[in-house]
């Protein structure tokens, strides 16, 4: 397509020779070699869908599914907005209408896209793409569907998957695009068929691509194909639009229509990863239904993974974080204190040397501290918390969590609300709440101290000290030089081998 990038006038760059050009070569030719293959999308993965049951087209500050407009203008109608009286949007049963006619002797018309202007929205570097849409309309008519890269990507890639031309109305366009701001590269094929596009039949528009290839589909059967390139590794978010062609406008008349049925993305089985990145505004990053790395960038984000098994970059206090109830295991990594309380985030990773703060959930969660000095408290759910260097605490509520330390990293505390026995490399352990529960320490030198209930404490190895609290506690140095008070109830200290001091306050001790 001849489009407006970058405030340059594509149809005059394309025929610019710049030193640039070079730059941004094309890696070689269409060919249709395999012409006629069948499509396979075996082991393929639902990432996007909209099979138009409602009109999901939004402004380009909206919230949806599909912004308009966005892209610069092209052609020779005017974009229109999805809201007022001028909306060229339209649903009905199942299918949406993209409609251009003449007002007050200017065409207007509609273009819509899966990403804002921010780059907010779903965008996908691998896998298959598919429209299955009617054209209706005569000379001037230019319905496409196409892939671009986010703005700020360099040299900005675009795949033609369809254009049609109403005065070529047997001619399915292609084309691949490489752009700057300098220069242009463009490739272009053309198929005829056997009838012609704008008779209203429905058919379906395709691109698969891969690491190795660019692949255009029409009714489930390959065109032809294009060779990747290492510019070409990006992700591409879609576009639906119904233009003027401006070669042919004086032709023009009527009214002209793009009906479509369903827009969908599949995710490829050797490819289940995307990345969705952000700017530097609050932006909306939703992913697809498989393992998606949402990184919103600076701003006050809004990201939402879908299924699969999601990670999060959160580096902004007023960061969202969106996921629906056992749709994958999901972590969120941050170099800022965080709390996955009210998410369905499973993991928590902090990073950094600050010394920050990790919070879990109900559910089992992973925590993982960084080289500063943090509180890691898992909540509700069987936990594990690895706190890494750095003198950590731990919270502990459940005799099945875990803590994980390594050797010289740092001297740790646990403080638990159930019994509880320290693992290796964690050097103190209290006891919290009011209830008869259990502690015990490692080979460590360790202190252990007591609740305001009865409880009983053994040191172990090395030399410990051990205190009890307001009940009748029970404690056990075994080896070591041990230190052992009881607190204020009637206690019974057991120092074990090793010369032992014990402090007595209660006349039954």
């Amino acid at each position: 397509m001849i489009r407006s990038w970058w405030g340059i006038n594509r149809e005059n760059v394309a025929r610019t020779r710049s030193p640039s050009m070079a730059a941004i070569a094309l890696p070689g030719d269409w060919t249709g070699q395999y012409k006629g293959s069948e499509l396979n999308l075996s082991g393929f993965k639902l990432s996007f869908s909209d099979e138009f049951n409602t009109l999901d087209v939004v402004p380009n500050n909206g919230t949806g599914k599909w912004f308009a407009p966005v892209h610069a203008p092209y052609g020779a109608a005017t974009f229109m907005s999805p809201v007022g009286a001028t909306n060229p949007f339209s649903v009905s049963d199942g299918q949406l209408t993209i409609t251009m006619k003449q007002v007050d002797g200017v065409w207007q018309s509609g273009t819509m896209q899966t990403v804002n202007s921010t780059g907010r929205g779903f965008a996908q570097e691998y896998g298959y793409f598919e429209m299955r849409a009617a054209f209706h309309g005569g000379a001037g008519a230019w319905p496409a569907f196409w892939m671009l890269s986010p703005d700020q990507t360099v040299p900005r890639v675009e795949v033609d998957i369809v254009e049609a031309y109403g005065g070529d109305p047997d001619g399915h366009h292609q084309a691949v695009h490489l752009s700057n701001k300098e220069s242009h590269a463009w490739k272009g094929n053309y198929t005829g068929l056997a009838g012609s596009m704008f008779d209203g039949t429905f058919h379906t528009y395709g691109a698969r691509i891969t690491t190795d290839w660019i692949t255009v589909y029409y009714d489930g059967k390959e065109l032809s194909r294009f060779p990747m390139s290492e510019s070409f590794r990006t992700p591409l978010y879609m576009l639906a639009s119904l233009a003027m062609n401006p070669l042919e406008v004086e032709r023009a008349s009527g009214t002209y229509k793009m009906v479509i049925d369903y827009v969908r993305a599949y995710a490829a089985p050797d490819v289940m990863e995307q990345h969705l990145t952000g700017t530097d505004a609050a932006d909306i990053l939703n992913g697809g239904s498989f393992d998606d790395v949402l990184d919103g960038g600076a701003g006050a984000d809004k990201m939402s993974g879908g299924l699969g098994n999601d990670t999060y970059r959160v580096d902004n206090a007023f960061d969202v974080v969106i996921e629906a109830e056992g749709a994958g295991i999901d972590v969120v990594i941050t170099s800022m204190t965080y709390s996955l309380s009210g998410q369905q985030i499973e993991q928590l990773t902090i990073t950094g040397v600050a010394d920050i703060d990790a919070m879990g959930n109900e559910l089992d969660n992973t925590l993982v501290g960084n080289a500063g000095s943090n509180l890691l408290d898992g909540g509700v759910g069987i936990d594990k918390m690895e706190g890494g260097a750095g003198d950590d605490t731990y919270y502990v509520d459940n005799a099945l969590d875990r803590v994980v330390e390594g050797g010289a990293a740092g001297n740790d505390w646990v403080f638990s609300s159930s019994t509880y026995s320290l693992p290796s490399y964690v050097e103190n352990l209290t006891l919290i709440g009011l209830g008869a529960i259990n502690g015990r320490g490692n080979s460590s030198d360790n202190e252990l101290t007591g609740n305001n209930g009865n409880n009983t404490l053994d040191g172990l190895a090395g030399n410990d000290t051990i205190r009890g609290g307001a009940g009748s506690d029970r404690l056990a140095g075994y080896d070591g030089t041990d230190l052992l008070d009881g607190g204020t109830g009637a206690d019974l200290m057991n120092g074990g081998a090793g010369n032992d001091t014990y402090y007595v306050d209660n006349v039954l001790d």
